[in-house]
């Protein structure tokens, strides 16, 4: 009995998130880079302590935002619209891993501060991180098999090579 060979396209393969994370491995890398980067040189802690909750809460806005726009700068600059496939865009990637680059201001000024509390502050951004390309690897392999053409289904009957009319 010869192998019925349109089946084993739509077997998911586990190559795809595989062959996803590699490809926006680059953005990931340079964005996770310029994050850092613009982290120790712009986030300072202020020089008078007593500072009133929303000037701290407006200077926290600053930094986690300048560290979003960084990261999204160099995801941009390294993104490969023809590598990647059409089920992950840059906005999506965008959204996905500013979740981990909100903490690097965090982690910046407690570096600045020699606190101990940055190692593992820096292990939950680079959970929200894993995170992110977990979510980014899981959807695009989604909907590359949601893409894929549907099996053709045979009868248990033919499958087995028996006659119908015996039944």
């Amino acid at each position: 009995m010869a192998a019925n060979h349109s089946c084993v396209s739509a077997i998911p393969t586990h190559t795809e998130p595989a062959r996803t994370i590699a490809v926006v491995r680059p953005a990931f890398v340079a964005s996770l880079l310029s994050t850092s980067v613009a982290g120790c040189l712009c986030c300072r802690l202020p020089v008078s302590p007593d500072l009133a909750p929303a000037a701290l809460f407006s200077r926290a806005f600053i930094y986690v935002f300048i560290a979003i726009l960084a990261g999204a700068t160099g995801a941009w600059f390294y993104w490969n619209p023809a590598k990647v496939s059409s089920a992950v865009s840059l906005r999506g990637f965008i959204l996905w891993c500013s979740a981990g680059w909100a903490w690097a201001p965090a982690i910046a000024l407690l570096l600045q501060q020699g606190s101990s509390w940055a190692a593992p502050l820096a292990a939950l951004g680079a959970a929200a991180l894993a995170r992110g390309l977990h979510s980014i690897s899981y959807v695009a392999s989604s909907r590359q098999l949601a893409f894929q053409p549907p099996r053709e289904k045979e009868l248990f009957a033919e499958k087995c090579g028996h006659d119908t009319a015996m039944w």
